[in-house]
């Protein structure tokens, strides 16, 4: 008689113990869907947040292309230019008196096939 009760003790224990883990398990996992819940909702929240006026959200892109480039301060005037035209590229740099304070001068560019066009080395 006094093995099946101490075989009941024995079982009793364990079931507690397993319940204190089941309980364990899932305070950790409630726990963890709160915090995977709150990140969601703060990365959403950051993306609708309403800018201030007269700002625009930015463009994300990985390649820009176009054959002119203006570079304007914030009252509007024309700083800077980046062109490509026939003769080859051109950047010019302009002074608050809208006059040229530096230029480059166009290089004729290399034909294909040429040795200029080519890598060093080959």
């Amino acid at each position: 008689m006094q093995t099946s009760q101490d075989g009941t003790l024995e079982l009793a224990k364990r079931i507690s113990r397993l319940e204190r883990q089941n309980r364990s398990w899932k305070i950790g996992g409630i726990a963890a869907i709160a915090a995977l819940a709150f990140s969601l909702t703060a990365g959403l929240w950051a993306q609708e947040q309403v800018l201030p006026p007269g700002t625009e959200r930015a463009f994300r892109s990985r390649t820009v292309e176009a054959e002119h480039f203006i570079l304007k301060d914030e009252s509007g005037h024309t700083m800077g230019e980046f062109t490509v035209t026939p003769q080859g590229p051109v950047i010019n740099l302009y002074g608050l008196n809208g006059k040229t304070i530096w230029s480059t001068r166009p290089r004729p560019l290399a034909q294909a096939g040429s040795k200029a066009a080519q890598p060093a080395g080959e």
